[in-house]
């Protein structure tokens, strides 16, 4: 098999798009992350990401950014009001190439072209995904927690630290 040297494409997500991303999201939750749930947690996650829900992220202020070699969707990463990442998900063929860091950054673009400056963002890492947010800048703001089934440990990045204060 050939190596890539493909660059991903990032957008932000289209309507029509959300079937696909929740399909992926799901596919990577169920072979990574759910084996380290409860069967409670696993099934309170899938709730959370089906299209409409998505869709109603959305339109309470939510965006998403998807990632695409070739025809092929390959990533995700979703931001609640420019300050939290709600989920950040890589196609099991397409990790560790930087597709993360890609989608993160244009996040990050699009957070600083809407409010000037992103001072810090906040993450709840999954226990498996902890060294990928710690790759991508991301420090651990406390223990492991738990909450409807749902482990994770919350984390944060800083940003622009020459920004003022957030008043």
């Amino acid at each position: 098999m050939q190596k890539t040297t493909q660059t991903p494409v990032v957008h932000m997500m289209r309507p029509h798009e959300a079937g696909a991303v929740c399909a992926l999201i799901a596919e990577v939750f169920d072979e990574f992350v759910a084996p380290e749930y409860c069967a409670a947690g696993a099934a309170h996650f899938h709730t959370f990401v089906q299209p409409d829900v998505l869709q109603g992220r959305i339109a309470d202020g939510g965006m998403v950014f998807v990632a695409y070699m070739g025809d092929e969707l390959a990533g995700i990463i979703e931001m609640r009001v420019c300050e939290h990442v709600v989920m950040l998900f890589t196609a099991a063929r397409w990790q560790r190439r930087g597709i993360a860091r890609r989608l993160l950054d244009a996040a990050l673009e699009e957070c600083r072209a809407l409010n000037g400056t992103v001072r810090r963002l906040t993450v709840n890492s999954s226990p498996n995904a902890v060294p990928v947010y710690a790759r991508l800048g991301f420090i651990a703001d406390g223990p492991e927690q738990e909450r409807d089934g749902i482990r994770h440990t919350p984390m944060t990045k800083l940003c622009d630290a020459d920004a003022p204060p957030a008043v």
